[in-house]
């Protein structure tokens, strides 16, 4: 499967919704999707002669997985993530970031020098940002 790295969110305040930009997607028999309580996985079969996957196995927030969907359009994958809590605000799609900054409090407060913390801060950022430093 050829791993979707493209893709679109943004979040109201019942669902968060994902889009997914595939030529040639149209009928919902050609894919599949597993809700869990913190995770998805996406699966697409024969689109163009290929087939895709799309997986999040730790979201920022819980989800519902009975009151998600999975709805196809011409050319594009939409996924509806139902929110457990309607008022949690989703600053990311997964828990990444706030994983990697519990790290660095973590570090911190264990008196980790300034060049622990830096060495860390270095390992966890992007290649873009890591030029820039």
């Amino acid at each position: 499967c050829e791993r979707v790295s493209k893709y679109a969110w943004d979040e109201g305040k019942t669902f968060v919704n994902l889009y997914i930009t595939l030529s040639g997607a149209h009928d919902q028999s050609y894919a599949t999707c597993t809700f869990e309580g913190q995770a998805f996985r996406m699966r697409c079969f024969g689109i163009g002669g290929k087939n895709y996957e799309f997986a999040v196995p730790n979201l920022r927030h819980p989800i519902d997985p009975e009151r998600s969907v999975l709805a196809m359009k011409p050319d594009q994958v939409r996924l509806k993530l139902k929110k457990v809590k309607c008022d949690a605000k989703w600053d990311a799609l997964d828990d990444s970031s706030q994983v990697k900054m519990d790290e660095a409090r973590a570090m911190a407060k264990e008196g980790a020098s300034m060049e622990e913390l830096m060495e860390n801060m270095y390992k966890n950022v992007d290649d873009e940002t890591r030029e820039q430093l």
